[in-house]
């Protein structure tokens, strides 16, 4: 399935491209799709997020195609020239052109079917994985009321304001004797661009479903993993995940040896249990901050759907405290942790997971572990590697692997290696 929608995407663009030839159209840098009040219906392009609308008036018509520079696919809009929903730069201008109703038809018809598969296409990334609800503009978060208090956590006998626990230059160390002396660029960071590894990995290096847990991460992995951020071989295929590109500016400003230091740090631990894997056709119903889905209060349920959704087992221990001892809840689709270790342990489409990450699924020598790691973060990397987002060294190997994966296969392959023991 997948191949025939990429095949047939790629025709829609390459006829997408040829009408705007044919018709003389130059592609708008700075085209913006907008509603207006004549619109019979809306839809957004999903993957540059402007929004194309389109409205069909009895008699005569007047269209005005354009080829997105952004996501090089058709933005049809059809509309009367004095209520045209395109808004063109001022260097840019439309050309309006009088169709017959044979060649209106025709072109019409093209257009609608290249959106309709650009459309479909799109919709495919998993966006819970890159921790939004879907496409567009996520939700804008109220600004927490100020609160100079000193926060206390189980099992710590230190304290700590809510601007000290969140402090990018020297977050909260709640448990300092879990771990050694912290290398520097680890604690505190390096001013103005490189924040410290323990604010978002956590001092322990669990991480968070947004991030990565780098705990346990073999040290050449580690050091080519940020070589890869520095040298634009790994992105993301969500532009809205923004800590993909703070990963970038972090990596580029650390030295070779403040990375090696950050590398042997976190490579000395071993990563424990972190996560319950429930299986369930509902979920608790969740809101999204900075990428992690939080539990609302109330007990309502939804369906999970072509989701994992990978929930604090405390909200405000998480998202407020940063507590580095609270896990998660992996909620997943009934059936998937069994079909994901036919997939993870005999291979079927590809490779057993094994041949490379060990048979028990911990890492092999340069190969990191699988065991046990977020399921967001491994649907993300399969997901970004199969679209060419993630490259480098070790990805020219796994493109074979997920190149034949469909997202429910992902999905399955995610939540079983989530129920590994570590």
């Amino acid at each position: 399935m997948r191949f025939w929608r990429r095949s047939i995407r790629a025709v829609g663009t390459a006829a997408g491209r040829l009408l705007a030839q044919e018709h003389s159209i130059n592609p708008l840098r700075s085209l913006r799709h907008q509603s207006n009040a004549n619109t019979g219906f809306a839809r957004r392009h999903v993957a540059c997020k402007w929004l194309v609308n389109v409205e069909k008036f009895r008699g005569s018509t007047r269209d005005c195609p354009d080829l997105c520079t952004a996501c090089t696919r058709i933005a049809v809009v059809v509309s009367y020239p004095e209520a045209c929903c395109c808004e063109p730069s001022a260097t840019d201008r439309h050309t309006h052109r009088r169709l017959d109703e044979q060649e209106g038809w025709m072109k019409k018809t093209v257009l609608a079917v290249t959106f309709m598969v650009g459309y479909a296409w799109s919709a495919e990334l998993p966006y819970w994985a890159y921790g939004f609800a879907g496409p567009g503009a996520p939700p804008t978060a109220a600004a927490a009321a100020p609160d100079s208090s000193l926060k206390h956590l189980p099992g710590s006998k230190l304290e700590f304001t809510r601007a000290q626990i969140s402090d990018r230059f020297g977050p909260a160390d709640w448990y300092p004797e879990d771990h050694a002396s912290m290398p520097d660029v680890v604690a505190h960071g390096k001013r103005p661009d490189v924040f410290a590894c323990a604010l978002c990995h956590y001092p322990n290096g669990k991480g968070r479903p947004e991030n990565a847990g780098v705990a346990d991460l073999p040290v050449s992995y580690f050091i080519q993993t940020m070589n890869d951020f520095r040298n634009g071989n790994r992105r993301s295929s969500d532009s809205r995940k923004g800590n993909t590109n703070l990963m970038i500016a972090i990596a580029k400003g650390m030295t070779e040896d403040e990375i090696k230091q950050a590398a042997d740090y976190f490579a000395a631990m071993k990563w424990t249990p972190w996560m319950k894997v429930v299986e369930t056709a509902t979920v608790p119903k969740t809101r999204i901050a900075g990428g992690m889905f939080l539990k609302l209060e109330g007990g309502e349920k939804e369906p999970i759907g072509q989701r994992i959704i990978e929930a604090p087992e405390d909200a405000e221990a998480t998202e407020v405290l940063r507590d580095d001892h609270s896990g998660f809840i992996v909620y997943a689709p009934v059936g998937s942790v069994k079909k994901g270790q036919a997939l993870v342990v005999s291979g079927g489409k590809a490779t057993a997971c094994g041949a490379c990450h060990g048979t028990d699924l911990k890492g092999m020598g340069p190969v990191p572990g699988l065991a046990g790691r977020s399921p967001s973060y491994l649907v993300r990397q399969m997901y970004d590697m199969q679209q060419g987002m993630r490259k480098g060294v070790w990805t020219e190997l796994m493109k074979p692997v997920v190149s034949k994966l469909s997202d429910e296969d992902m999905i399955d392959i995610a939540a079983y290696l989530a129920s590994v023991k570590p």
